[in-house]
C-alpha cells in the first residue's frame, strides 16, 4: 500500500510512516477503518479525521494537536522521548499526576494493515 501519514498542524509536522498514493476511494476506506481503530477517550481523534489531496497525493489528515503523540507513543515509550517520568497537574481533576509517557497506539497503521488484508467499511466511499 503506500504510507500513512499524521499530519498535525499544531505542531506543523508529520509522521512519515507510509505515503498514501492512491485513489480518494482507497484513501477514504483506510480512513472509515482508521475511525473504528481510533482510541476513544473523549472521542475527538475519531471526529477529527478527513482526507485531502495535496501534491497530487490523497493524504489522511487527523487536526488535532495531539495525534503524533497518541500515534507514536511519548516519554519512556518513545524512541527520542523524555526519559526518567515527570509530574503534571491535570485541570479537570484538580490534582497531580506522575507518568513515564503514553504507550504508542498506531491506529493509522492498523488501518492500513487491515485494509491491505482485505477490511473494509461499508457505506464509506462517497
Amino acid at each position: 500500500m503506500g504510507r500513512v501519514v499524521i499530519y498535525d498542524t499544531a505542531l506543523d509536522a508529520y509522521v512519515d510512516q507510509y505515503a498514501l498514493r492512491v485513489g480518494k476511494d482507497v484513501a477514504e476506506q483506510v480512513m472509515a477503518i482508521a475511525i473504528e481503530e481510533a482510541p476513544e477517550d473523549t472521542g475527538e481523534l475519531k471526529l477529527r479525521h478527513e482526507v485531502v489531496f495535496h501534491d497530487g497525493i490523497y493524504w489522511i489528515f487527523v487536526d488535532t494537536g495531539y495525534a503524533m503523540y497518541v500515534h507514536e507513543g511519548t516519554g519512556e515509550y518513545h524512541p527520542d522521548g523524555r526519559k526518567g517520568g515527570w509530574v503534571y497537574w491535570h485541570e479537570g481533576k484538580k490534582r497531580f499526576y506522575f507518568t513515564v509517557g503514553q504507550r504508542a497506539n498506531r491506529w493509522l497503521s492498523r488501518a492500513g494493515d487491515a485494509f491491505e488484508n482485505g477490511a473494509r467499511v461499508e457505506g464509506a466511499v462517497s
